[in-house]
């Protein structure tokens, strides 16, 4: 069989198994070249698209027998860029790209064992110079990124968000060197995907809102919309035109936060609802919704305490609570909204806003955002609970 035409049957049978390819590379990585840098969602869906992106140049390269230079893998590059940023060595990088070749170099001799080996030989001699090219611009990205850390107001700027996030309290400097305002309230976004940046610029600017970004590059951005004495929620960044257009990717969002503590709050709710992997198939995905699922999957016995702390003060209301727990889901598939609400369930407005206010007295506390969130929480990990196997409700 003629070189190339080994050439394109050896790419045919690897394309055929690239989800298997680099999901299996991505876990030997993790595993057998470790970081310090943990569950940071962002880092770990980086690093598989670095995987993914990685192993499409190596079957490119085989496919076309090394002629000519193929672009480098804008997501690989980006990682490593992403590596500087959060303190990876350079060393660790060059080390998974050396594993990543050997498991594609295995991957490609099982496929093609029925394949004549001196054809193959030659195709393999393709992707040495190719790897070399690929270190060269890893190693060059990291080392530029480093220097740029090191030296300018963006270095600075993210050395103050890290340090926030880490529990530090603002020093006088802080906010000027940010150019936002921690007051107020806050909402938290990260897009995964191209011109995710653009878009959240853009939708900054038509809801009149602050941004603080953190973490950006070309395939993903994440940050928070400031919006002073105004809370910005999911209903309203839904409605802009600016999340749905100019974007090929897609939005998680934590839920609004108030001050520096709802700050860090609803970025740490927008990161573990990405960690988890369960977005919803939609271009926005609020956290609240896919966070019952990623709470259960670290903590379950965090989530039945939350469950019993939040929801058994409502047993001792009518039918064991379960009118209550009705208008509660009704009123939060409703985007909180009574009048919307009472249409769903087929009562009056007055109706549900007197169930409301028997909620408010079980709980003894006044039905602000930050406890309706936590209720919200609660009824939607009760629903996962009851759904599990061998569950019941906590009711």
């Amino acid at each position: 069989m003629p070189t190339e035409l080994v050439r394109l049957e050896i790419g045919r049978r690897l394309r055929a198994g690239m989800p298997e390819i680099d999901e299996a590379i991505f876990r030997e990585l993790r595993a057998s070249v470790p970081d310090a840098v943990g569950d940071d969602p962002e880092y770990e869906s980086g690093l598989f698209g670095a995987v993914r992106d990685a192993v499409d140049h190596c079957i490119a390269v085989i496919e076309g027998g090394g002629e000519g230079a193929l672009p480098l893998p804008v997501a690989t590059i980006d990682q490593a860029r992403r590596a500087a940023r959060l303190g990876v060595g350079v060393e660790t990088v060059v080390h998974r790209v050396a594993l990543g070749e050997r498991m594609v170099h295995a991957f490609a001799t099982r496929e093609a064992d029925d394949l004549p080996a001196r054809e193959l030989n030659l195709v393999f001699d393709s992707l040495g110079p190719a790897i070399d090219r690929l270190v060269h611009g890893l190693t060059e990205a990291h080392q530029q990124e480093r220097e740029r850390l090191e030296s300018g107001p963006d270095g600075r700027r993210l050395d103050v968000i890290e340090r926030l996030l880490a529990g530090e309290q603002p020093g006088q400097m802080d906010e000027a060197c940010l150019h936002y305002s921690l007051c107020g309230w806050h909402v938290s976004l990260i897009g995964t995907g191209t011109g995710v940046e653009d878009s959240l610029r853009h939708l900054a600017e038509t809801l009149g809102c602050s941004l603080l970004l953190f973490n950006c590059s070309p395939v993903m951005a994440s940050g928070w919309l400031g919006g002073g004495q105004r809370r910005v929620d999911f209903a309203d960044i839904r409605r802009q035109p600016a999340i749905h257009r100019r974007v090929d990717g897609a939005f998680v969002v934590g839920e609004p936060g108030e001050g520096l503590d709802g700050w860090r709050r609803t970025y740490g709710q927008a990161k573990l609802a990405l960690l988890s992997g369960r977005l919803r198939s939609a271009r926005l995905t609020r956290a609240a919704d896919v966070l019952p699922e990623a709470m259960l999957s670290k903590d379950r016995a965090r989530a039945r305490l939350l469950v019993s702390t939040y929801l058994s003060v409502l047993d001792n209301q009518r039918k064991n609570g379960e009118l209550a727990r009705e208008t509660l889901r009704a009123y939060f598939a409703n985007d909180r909204n009574a009048s919307a609400t009472a249409c769903a369930l087929g009562v009056a407005r007055g109706t549900v806003e007197n169930r409301m206010r028997e909620v408010e007295k079980a709980i003894g506390k006044p039905l602000y955002h930050e406890h309706l969130t936590r209720l919200e929480l609660a009824l939607r990990l009760e629903d996962e609970l009851a759904a599990s196997v061998g569950e019941q409700p906590l009711s």
